[in-house]
């Protein structure tokens, strides 16, 4: 109830109480308001946060803060004698999505604008599973063939022999992560096609494109 105050004639006033109207909302509509109110919070969000890559630092220092995820390698019984110390070079073929997907799972955004960050700590993922050292892997080459890159890596400590011609080279992919699971990267030998670019690349100086 609400007063409200008339004045009368001769001077007097008269209180006047009214009734005054209040809705209800109804169960529906207080649903609705709640679930805007959940998706308007931030910290409510499903989406974890990403980590921001800085493009102006060296590359190497741009990755000095992303967790090396655990890592398997997988590959074809055929080739149960591979020896890696023997591996050359290694070339990563990898889709834009899959490249999304691998550093959502490791928490860093990834930017197109910035490569080789990216490339250097898949680079790293790879060296740990097929060498089981972090830091044998070092970027060479790179091209890229519609939605996919494909970016050569040299093995710094890999035994070559006298001839210093003599290529050993396999390619990777990685797998779709999965969540609590160790990152997936399958391996074969090289093509034809991928040895020769290679081969070619050897002759460049510094990073090149043309893979």
């Amino acid at each position: 109830m609400i007063e409200n105050t008339k004045r009368l004639g001769a001077g007097y006033e008269v209180s006047v109480q009214q009734p005054i109207s209040i809705r209800v909302p109804t169960r529906a509509e207080k649903m609705a308001l709640n679930l805007t109110n959940v998706e308007s919070d931030p910290q409510s969000s499903g989406t974890p946060h990403l980590e921001l890559v800085n493009g102006q630092v060296p590359y190497r220092d741009a990755v000095v803060s992303w967790k090396l995820p655990k890592v398997r390698l997988l590959g074809e019984e055929r080739y149960i004698s591979f020896e890696p110390d023997c591996v050359t070079h290694v070339v990563l073929q990898i889709s834009d999505a899959r490249q999304r997907q691998v550093f959502a799972q490791i928490g860093v955004q990834h930017d197109y604008d910035y490569p080789f960050p990216f490339w250097h700590f898949l680079g790293k993922m790879i060296s740990q599973a097929l060498l089981e050292n972090e830091t044998s892997l070092e970027i060479l080459s790179f091209t890229r063939v519609n939605d996919r890159e494909f970016v050569g890596f040299e093995n710094k400590n890999s035994l070559k022999s006298n001839n210093s011609t003599d290529l050993n080279v396999i390619e990777v992919s990685l797998k779709r992560p999965q969540p609590n699971e160790p990152m997936e990267i399958f391996w074969r030998p090289a093509r034809g096609i991928i040895i020769q670019r290679l081969r070619e690349c050897e002759y460049r100086e510094g990073y090149t494109s043309g893979l």
